[in-house]
């Protein structure tokens, strides 16, 4: 019996140490915000980063804060709003020595083309990650394409 356990057990584990959701894009009150469904628990937002499928892939917008931060940023995230608290700095976890004590990478926002397909991935606490993908149409309508 407890042989049959284990396997169960190491399951649930496993699956309960990181999360993904969806990310949508849409217009509130003028401003381009992203959200997520809070019943995925996506909370406390720590880094936002959005491409653009153009370009190669060149980033548009990226924010980082410190994990230790307390949870200031909840969706929805409002396109080229500063995070609340203080920058990630790198530690010696799984980084190269020269990066240690460095900030992480701050891209502050461009304009978004009409057409252009542009991703956006989060990262809520530490576990969770968002993706999505959308374009702005000439009418300046977001259509949400999902993510690839």
């Amino acid at each position: 019996m407890l042989r049959a356990a284990v396997p169960i057990l190491c399951i649930l584990t496993l699956c309960g140490c990181s999360y993904s959701y969806d990310v949508q894009a849409r217009v509130s009150d003028g401003r381009l915000v992203f959200e997520a469904n809070p019943q995925w628990g996506a909370d406390c937002v720590r880094h936002v980063e959005v491409r653009s499928e153009e370009n190669s892939a060149a980033v548009v917008w990226e924010q980082t804060i410190a994990f230790d931060d307390g949870c200031e940023n909840k969706f929805p995230i409002a396109y080229g709003v500063l995070l609340r608290g203080h920058p990630h700095v790198y530690d010696s976890g799984g980084v190269p020595n020269m990066m240690v004590g460095t900030r992480a990478p701050s891209v502050a926002a461009k304009m978004l083309r009409a057409g252009v397909i542009f991703t956006v991935s989060t990262t809520t606490g530490a576990t969770g990650y968002g993706c999505g993908r959308f374009r702005i149409g000439p009418d300046r309508q977001v259509e949400n394409l999902g993510c690839s």
